[in-house]
């Protein structure tokens, strides 16, 4: 048994503020206020030393970490996040890879989950994406085209290991692509697009329930005489359906904070998710925006963000409360890949996949499965 004393424990809608955890055969056994838990004697005390402890980030979107990419070094580029506070993640894959390199890194990425590491699946961002949105987007092999033959490859790769696959609805053949990767427990993303609300709609029904980077990559749609339109952006924000992944950097560069705002005002709290997608790129942040990437055209390409960085950032633009951030980055992401029942949340019997930070998401302390990571 170990139990976590003198903490605040984060729970979705609450917090508890003189609280234990008790942990046991890698489950949470009991957890609140001191005066209401009884902590066995032999256990095993960790003391908080007042910080919060809060459930084990989710990221759903991430590239690599720690100067490694997933699809060339998962167990490398897993252990940075894992350090960093994220228990649980889906390895991200983009179109400016060739097919080779997609279906190679698939295995790698399979063996790496096999091995019963963290990351849990992978995210295809790509192949098939409107090439004139985001840096890398347009440096895709695939510049849009369609070929069945050469996807199926993919698919069949990667079948029970893709969780998300990103499209653009407006795509010549992405709706026989999305009736042949279709599957029990896919995920459809809309990502990198200038589709129209009734192009996106139509896959509803498919599957589609995430958006790849809200308000990033993402097209303004203008109609004559400078009205503006209705986009994708605009098409997320109507529909309680889709979730929004936010990308939330020191700065707000890759989402403007109004519009963070606005994401927040019109998703609510259990429609946003924040993600890291943390690349490794050549080029690094400016001294005053340490967070961001550049690729080799001096393009924004990612972020060097973990999901706990990105949750003080969205404390910081926005005002959201520490409960709130870590909805947007646990429980939120965990609802999604269908989860929850074991992670994202603090409650007996969920898996004991905990983080213990200050009040500026700092991270001291990592708990995986009951076991301490840092």
């Amino acid at each position: 048994m170990i139990a976590i004393t003198n903490t605040k424990i984060v729970l979705p809608d609450n917090l508890i503020w003189d609280g234990v955890v008790l942990l046991d055969g890698g489950l949470i056994a009991d957890f609140g206020e001191r005066s209401d838990v009884s902590v066995p004697s032999e256990s095993k005390v960790i003391d908080a030393q007042g910080k919060y402890t809060a459930p084990g980030l989710v990221d759903i979107h991430a590239h690599g970490g720690g100067g490694y990419w997933f699809h060339k070094n998962p167990s490398e580029a897993a252990e940075f996040f894992l350090q960093n506070g994220t228990t649980t993640m889906l390895a991200t894959m983009y179109n400016n890879l060739s097919l080779e390199q997609l279906l190679s890194g698939t295995q790698v990425l399979i063996d790496e989950i096999e091995r019963g590491s963290i990351v849990k699946g992978i995210y295809m961002e790509g192949p098939y994406l409107n090439p004139k949105y985001g840096g890398d987007a347009k440096n895709s092999k695939y510049k849009g085209a369609i070929d069945k033959a050469q996807y199926s490859r993919l698919i069949d790769a990667g079948r029970g290991y893709v969780k998300v696959w990103c499209l653009s609805p407006e795509l010549s053949g992405i709706d026989q692509f999305v009736q042949d990767a279709k599957a029990p427990g896919v995920i459809f993303a809309l990502a990198h697009s200038q589709a129209l609300p009734e192009q996106i709609y139509r896959f509803l029904p498919h599957g589609l329930r995430l958006q790849t980077h809200h308000h990033n990559a993402t097209a303004s749609i203008s109609t004559m005489l400078g009205v503006k339109g209705a986009g994708p952006d605009e098409a997320v924000m109507l529909c309680d359906d889709i979730y929004a992944e936010l990308i939330v950097d020191s700065r707000a560069v890759h989402v403007n904070e109004y519009n963070l705002r606005l994401a927040l005002k019109t998703k609510g709290k259990d429609k946003i998710i924040l993600i890291s997608d943390s690349t490794e790129f050549g080029s690094d942040g400016q001294s005053d925006a340490p967070d961001l990437r550049f690729d080799d055209n001096g393009d924004l390409a990612g972020s060097a963000l973990t999901v706990a960085t990105a949750c003080q950032n969205m404390m910081k633009h926005t005002g959201a409360g520490i409960c709130d951030v870590f909805k947007f980055g646990s429980l939120n992401p965990a609802k999604l890949l269908d989860l929850s029942s074991e992670i994202g949340s603090i409650s007996k019997g969920k898996k004991a996949n905990l983080v213990i930070v200050d009040d500026m998401i700092n991270v001291s302390q990592v708990i995986l499965d009951g076991v301490q990571k840092k």
